[in-house]
């Protein structure tokens, strides 16, 4: 009779935990899963990459050791938006800044020359879908007198309410040298010419015989 007693009171014990258990820590864990999730509800993450036109990867960033752009080469910019959360995000307003060094050559949407910005719109993307975009453009060399050689940072920024995210990619531009004419170059290029005119009055003279 004992015996049952006891197991029983321990059926009810473990009843009884298992209750407190489910009652207590079980929701509490639930509830922190749904609360993560609904923080990726929505989101978009911007990624932005660079490369040298002959270059087959791009890159997050080409630094000075790698490659320093001269002027007249071309580089291209990889824009990726995606779409990361749970649900679809729609009206999707990118906008990239351009450095002022650069003459665009192909852009998606609109460009306003005046600040260097290109725009454009993204009608919807579906729950971790993605998109890629390409900016490519001829590099001017740097006339700025003090760096050998100049860095440049590319920023984009994709909006939609109150998501938003951003990334840049930075390159280094060579300073375009400029030729430079000093006093002795110019006094020799005006007797040249001086020369060059005597001559010519000589032949001119020497065929009409005085």
């Amino acid at each position: 009779m004992k015996h049952m007693e006891r197991s029983a009171k321990l059926i009810t014990f473990a009843l009884v935990a298992w209750a407190t258990f489910v009652a207590g820590i079980a929701p509490k864990e639930v509830a922190a899963q749904y609360y993560s999730q609904g923080e990726q509800k929505n989101k978009i993450v911007v990624d932005k990459k660079l490369r040298y036109i002959y270059d087959e990867q791009f890159s997050d960033n080409i630094d000075s050791s790698k490659r320093i752009f001269a002027d007249g080469e071309i580089v291209e910019f990889q824009i990726k938006i995606e779409n990361s959360g749970i649900e679809k995000i729609e009206n999707i307003l990118a906008n990239d800044t351009l450095p002022s060094n650069l003459s665009l050559i192909f852009f998606p949407g609109d460009y306003d020359a005046t600040k260097g910005v290109v725009s454009w719109k993204i009608d919807k993307l579906e729950k971790g879908e993605s998109k890629r975009y390409y900016i490519r453009a001829k590099v001017i060399g740097e006339a700025e007198s003090g760096n050998q050689n100049v860095k440049k940072v590319n920023l984009v920024e994709a909006r939609s309410g109150d998501l938003v995210d951003s990334d840049n990619a930075s390159y280094f531009v060579a300073k375009k040298v400029v030729p430079v004419t000093g006093a002795g170059d110019l006094i020799w290029q005006t007797g040249v010419v001086v020369s060059l005119g005597i001559g010519a009055l000589r032949m001119r003279k020497a065929a009409r015989g005085f």
